[in-house]
C-alpha cells in the first residue's frame, strides 16, 4: 500500500525536525525524522483512501495544541 503524506503531516515533521535540531542538534533532529518516518505505518492518525495511506499529521507529545 502507498503512503502519501499531506502538506500539513509534512509541515508537522519538518517543524519538530527544526526544534529538535534547534534544542538538542542536528543528530537528534536526523534520529526523529528516521524514527517518524519508519514508524509512519503503525502511526494510529491516518486515513485509507482508494488503497492509499494518507498520513494527515504529525503531533509531537511534547507540544501544546489547543
Amino acid at each position: 500500500m502507498r503512503v502519501r503524506w499531506t502538506e500539513p503531516a509534512a509541515r508537522n515533521l519538518t517543524d519538530i525536525c527544526d526544534y529538535t535540531e534547534e534544542h538538542s542538534g542536528a543528530e537528534a533532529a536526523r534520529k526523529v525524522a528516521l524514527s517518524v518516518y519508519e514508524a509512519v505505518g503503525s502511526l494510529a492518525v491516518y486515513r485509507v483512501r482508494k488503497g492509499v495511506i494518507e498520513i494527515a499529521r504529525i503531533l509531537h507529545g511534547a507540544q501544546r495544541w489547543p
